[in-house]
């Protein structure tokens, strides 16, 4: 090695010492730098030196410190993408799941006004399937509470009809024509309304959905001593209504 290129490595080393131990105010600028500034400083100081003496290592070291700057400018901009990317990343991923969770809500929804129309139509159905016997009466002889063949027939046939609905109520109300006393009429529609309530449930419809009420001669409307308006009172009428669950259900209730 010849004496200038002496002269230029030992300046460039006696700048670098300079430069990296200035004082306690350098040393913790050095330390807050990034290793980039460093690197670079460091570079330009060393290629300039070889370059162009110690003149050329002051103008390196400047190139230097722009270059670790750039460096660092160009870390901090890819550490900046890579958190953007991560956070869109993240909102990407939210937005997923919100997707996920709309879509099984419309599901759901769709499950549930399937499963209405389903019940509509079936009450439609039941509707239709009811409306010649929707209100009907049983008629009885003078003092009896037994009913003929004809009549339990025709309550066995509905009971069956019925058995296989849902949301059907039975409501039975006995009756009595105006002879006799209160008492008497009282037992008799009683006895009337349990006939054809035991007929109906061993057709296979449930005890719960069945009402029964009797009101002897109270509501007798027949003249005094017509006997032909005096057959039609000794009756149990039938009534068959849908639950309050199932009105709900088919939109005729709020």
């Amino acid at each position: 090695m010849n004496t200038m290129h002496k002269t230029i490595l030992a300046t460039t080393a006696a700048t670098m010492m300079a430069t990296l131990g200035a004082g306690p105010v350098l040393a913790d600028e050095q330390r807050s730098s990034n290793k980039y500034e460093a690197t670079g400083l460091g570079s330009g100081l060393v290629i300039g030196a070889l370059a162009g003496g110690p003149f050329g290592a002051i103008l390196g070291g400047a190139a230097g410190a722009l270059l670790g700057d750039r460096m660092d400018r160009d870390g901090e901009e890819r550490r900046t993408l890579r958190a953007q990317l991560g956070e869109e990343a993240e909102q990407s991923a939210e937005l997923r799941q919100r997707v996920a969770v709309l879509s099984d809500d419309l599901a759901h929804r769709d499950e549930l006004i399937a499963r209405r129309d389903h019940v509509i139509a079936n009450v439609s159905t039941q509707l239709e399937r009811i409306g010649e016997v929707l209100e009907f009466s049983v008629l009885f002889r003078t003092g009896a509470s037994e009913l003929d063949d004809a009549s339990e027939q025709r309550l066995a046939r509905l009971g069956r009809t019925l058995a296989d609905m849902d949301g059907i109520e039975v409501w039975i109300e006995g009756h009595a024509d105006p002879r006799g006393d209160e008492t008497l009429n009282d037992a008799l529609s009683t006895a009337r309304a349990d006939a054809v309530r035991d007929v109906l449930e061993r057709s296979g419809i449930r005890a719960g959905s069945i009402s029964t009420v009797a009101h002897g001669a109270r509501a007798s409307e027949a003249p005094e001593g017509d006997l032909e308006a005096y057959a039609l009172e000794r009756r149990v009428d039938i009534r068959l209504m849908l639950d309050e669950a199932t009105l709900r259900m088919a939109g005729q209730r709020p």
